[in-house]
């Protein structure tokens, strides 16, 4: 499990993108007669490590210019700097009431040295453009499974190709009212129970997404996490390759910690981090396929 988005906000508060915002755009190769507005977005390359390659960025406009497009965000269209490529994009929340966006734009080059511009257009009145909005291409193969957790009831709904829905679980689902809770990026899922295991409490359980030959040569697991209590163990992602082999990300009592399982007596630990309740936190943790290889971030 591969790859990463890159989330245009810095918690410092530096400035990693600007935004330019004009009306009846009429230079470039696109029929821009079409769409009444347009935005420039300029990515900062001194926030940006290497050059990037069909990367999907998160763009978040809350400025409430978007109130007035197509109810479902249909007529919003994201192109390179020469509008000469159109970028695939995928809405993961639009509402038409604040113009609030979410959306990931599949950026076919982010430069580390260069700051990288990409147009957005939008309010065609008519809806007749073609605008891009193609999921499965946001996210090239190297995503094996992505959750934006913004489904209504049920199950989550996979953005990749592969289709990796995960299901709720049958004993335990969350209740239709722990859906559409309030994340760090977009809705979250919130999941209730006691004990320490995930069998103790709601859950989703996620496809047989890994191979025996992506656990010999890794992957990434990156999640956001907020605990309303620390009073027991509380699993957050659990996967397993046999019924002695799992790696599971995870808090123990005030830490969160990042581990194997490779025997019935042997566990592999990775730094503990302390943990508060009410705060969202970023956990990514990335396995190349042995114990000694392992990296909590």
């Amino acid at each position: 499990m591969g790859g990463w988005g890159f989330i245009l906000y810095s918690d410092s508060g530096s400035t990693i993108y600007s935004i330019k915002a004009g009306n009846n755009q009429t230079y470039g190769y696109v029929n821009f007669d079409e769409f009444n507005n347009y935005k420039q977005v300029t990515i900062d390359a001194d926030f940006v490590d290497t050059d990037l390659t069909d990367f999907p960025v998160k763009i978040h406009d809350n400025t409430g210019d978007l109130a007035y497009i197509q109810s479902d965000g249909s007529d919003i269209s994201f192109w390179d700097s020469s509008n000469t490529t159109q970028y695939n994009h995928e809405i993961e929340y639009y509402n038409s009431t604040s113009g609030e966006l979410i959306t990931w734009v599949n950026v076919t080059d982010v430069s580390s040295s260069v700051d990288t511009t990409v147009w957005m257009y939008y309010n065609d009145s008519d809806g007749d453009y073609t605008v891009g909005h193609n999921p499965t291409l946001v996210w090239d193969s190297d995503f094996v499974v992505v959750y934006h957790m913004n489904d209504n009831d049920g199950g989550l709904t996979d953005s990749t190709t592969y289709g990796n829905d995960a299901t709720e679980n049958i004993t335990n689902p969350p209740d239709a009212d722990d859906y559409n809770q309030t994340g760090k990026i977009g809705y979250a899922v919130r999941y209730q129970g006691t004990g320490d295991s995930t069998q103790d409490g709601e859950h989703h359980h996620i496809p047989d997404i890994m191979t025996n030959a992506e656990w010999e040569t890794g992957f990434t697991i990156s999640i956001w996490v907020n605990l309303s209590n620390l009073d027991n163990y509380r699993t957050f992602v659990d996967f397993q390759k046999s019924s002695s082999t799992l790696l599971r990300m995870q808090d123990a009592t005030y830490n969160s910690s990042f581990m194997t399982y490779d025997d019935a007596s042997q566990f592999e630990w990775l730094d503990n981090i302390d943990m508060a309740t009410d705060t969202w936190y970023h956990f990514s943790g990335s396995y190349n396929g042995s114990n000694d290889e392992k990296e909590l971030i």
